[in-house]
């Protein structure tokens, strides 16, 4: 064999599997996004499109994207967003989705809590015993298993219509799977802290604090402005 056929065989076989490796990707990517929660224009949410116009803002977008681009996503911890209808934490929490899913290739989805809640019950008629495990639904285990090893979670209207034992009981199965894998969580919600704390119960509540830092996202609405998605 020729030096010269085998560069260009080396060169066809290293061609190849970076096609590979780009199709793996964009299969990874794929699977990641129809998964995300990100719909309509939460899709183009991003820091770069994120204007503030408010003190504050600007800050709170700064420890946004610190957290996206710098997280290793095994320590725990997460971002409390707290403040009024309309001043873009969902904008950000997309943004933060966004980001870890195509800048860092991990799995990252942003939910309501309400959204959490109504995945969790459209398991219970997935008995799991089917002959094949790729064309089965998910079973409510499977389903929190996986919102509990996500890179990254961002739980939106945290507190939101959380009225019953049992679906605060739902909520905390995903955020103990979470705590458990020491995956960080951030909270979008309009509450006030002990609010969430007496609609989330004390069990979620002691577990989404340990480590989290608070962001005060207290500055007027610009609903149907450039800054909330």
């Amino acid at each position: 064999m020729t030096d010269q056929f085998q560069h260009e065989r080396d060169e066809r076989i290293a061609a190849a599997m970076r096609e590979q490796k780009e199709a793996e990707r964009r299969d990874r990517l794929s699977s990641r996004m129809a998964r995300s929660g990100l719909v309509g224009r939460m899709l183009e949410c991003s820091f770069a499109n994120y204007r503030p116009f408010h003190p504050g803002q600007a800050d709170v977008l700064a420890a946004c994207r610190k957290f996206a681009e710098e997280n290793d996503f095994h320590s725990g911890g997460g971002l409390w967003m707290i403040g009024p209808v309309g001043t873009g934490k969902t904008h950000l929490g997309s943004a933060m989705v966004n980001h870890v899913i195509h800048e860092r290739d991990l799995g990252a989805r942003i939910l309501s809590s309400r959204q959490i809640v109504r995945m969790l019950r459209a398991t219970w008629g997935s008995s799991g015993f089917q002959a094949s495990s790729w064309d089965r639904p998910e079973t409510e285990s499977e389903l929190i298993a996986s919102l509990g090893s996500d890179a990254l979670l961002v739980i939106d209207e945290v507190g939101a219509s959380m009225g019953t034992d049992a679906e605060r009981l739902q909520l905390f199965e995903v955020i103990d799977s979470r705590y458990a894998m020491q995956r960080p969580t951030v909270l979008l919600s309009n509450l006030a802290i002990n609010d969430i704390k007496a609609s989330v119960g004390e069990r979620s509540f002691d577990r989404l604090r340990e480590g989290a830092r608070s962001l005060k996202c207290n500055w007027p609405s610009h609903r149907g402005g450039a800054v909330e998605c």
